[in-house]
């Protein structure tokens, strides 16, 4: 969310908490299921739903996607697809793009694990910058950490990024 929308989050909501899978006991439980608003300095809105305890991959389909004034993008995780709505048309079906990925490969079985950690040593070799930069994860982690804490106590907490 942080890198497409580029800039900052700066406030956080959440509800959720662990229902169903329990990892390990005590106050660091990992939740289960969660539904996590942000907003971001420049006004932009996202929204993260969150269900662990769904059906296994391939049957699943995880959805990520942006909704903005152009149209609609959409992911088709079983199917390695983007799927596309442009704004202003009368499209019936959405366009479809097919993403080349190697399904459910590598440490973990993580859709893309090995592309990524291929381009990370071939940015290292080559010299050249990672699309996602260390700025990135800390934000990310940052903006995970606040959701935490909402859920936790119960209010909209605002991120601090500044550092």
């Amino acid at each position: 969310m942080n890198w497409w929308v580029g800039v900052r989050p700066q406030r956080v909501s959440a509800f959720g908490g662990c229902a169903v899978n329990r990892v390990i006991e005590g106050e660091h439980q990992v939740h289960d299921h969660a539904t996590v608003s942000y907003e971001y300095k420049n006004g932009i809105r996202g929204t993260l739903q969150l269900c662990m305890f769904a059906l296994d991959f391939p049957s699943e389909d995880l959805e990520m996607g942006i909704i903005g004034d152009a149209g609609m993008l959409v992911t088709r995780i079983s199917r390695i697809e983007i799927l596309q709505w442009k704004r202003g048309t009368n499209q019936k079906e959405p366009i479809v793009h097919k993403v080349i990925a190697r399904q459910g490969e590598g440490w973990g079985n993580h859709l893309g694990f090995d592309e990524i950690h291929q381009e990370f040593v071939n940015c290292v070799l080559e010299k050249r910058q990672p699309l996602t930069s260390v700025r990135h994860c800390i934000d990310g982690t940052l903006l995970a950490i606040a959701a935490e804490r909402a859920i936790k106590k119960g209010q909209v907490v605002t991120v601090d990024s500044e550092n």
